[in-house]
């Protein structure tokens, strides 16, 4: 697909998403009611590799990054367009970018219910449903003997979790959790005295 693509009378070219002032992609993800701030913005653009859709003004149109998980495994994610381009092949055209870039076979992402359609067109397979849950905890509950204890993990020993994770996803991604840990409360689960499970929490969200 061409480097560039024409939305209504825009001429939109691919830039690079470290190039972008953060407060327009802000402005991009609140647009469409995704409630990443400009700190979560910064973060990914840390870990991961992005486009952004811009036109000759440097107007944000749409945005889509690729995170590299190992040598040959990439998961992409913030793949947005603006309304007035949603419905005119934007999304589609970013998404082409990105497969062009990434130079990887095997890639992942999660999708919206409104760009399932697109991303089964593209050759993605369906592999789960994913549910995200948001509210606030009134109590943890206790947990028995047999299903060991909970308890809060050192940033410094953030080596501990790597091998439940690399279990639980598949390929090691040391490199994004070791920064994740930088602002994050870790919780792990420990049977035996091996750690089994973890969580991380860290301030997200708001459109401020």
């Amino acid at each position: 697909m061409g480097k560039s693509v024409r939305i209504k009378s825009f001429e939109l070219v691919a830039q690079d998403i470290s190039d972008v002032d953060v407060h327009l992609l802000h402005a991009l993800s609140a647009g469409v009611g995704w409630p990443h701030r400009p700190a979560d913005w910064e973060f990914l653009r840390q870990v991961g590799e992005g486009i952004v859709a811009v036109d000759e003004i440097g107007r944000v149109f749409g945005s889509a990054m690729w995170f590299q998980q190992s040598e040959d495994f990439a998961t992409i994610g913030l793949v947005i367009t603006t309304t007035r381009s949603q419905a005119q092949g934007a999304g589609r055209w970013l998404m082409a970018q990105v497969l062009e870039r990434c130079k990887v076979s095997n890639l992942a992402l999660n999708a919206t219910k409104a760009a399932y359609p697109l991303y089964l067109s593209l050759g993605f397979e369906h592999e789960a449903t994913v549910f995200l849950n948001a509210g606030k905890v009134s109590a943890v509950p206790e947990l028995g003997p047999a299903q060991g204890s909970l308890g809060k993990l050192p940033v410094s020993q953030i080596d501990e979790i790597l091998d439940c994770d690399s279990q639980g996803f598949g390929v090691n991604r040391a490199p994004v959790l070791e920064k994740l840990a930088e602002t994050s409360s870790i919780c792990v689960l420990r049977r035996d005295g091996k750690v089994v499970g973890y969580s991380m929490r860290r301030p997200f969200g708001g459109l401020r």
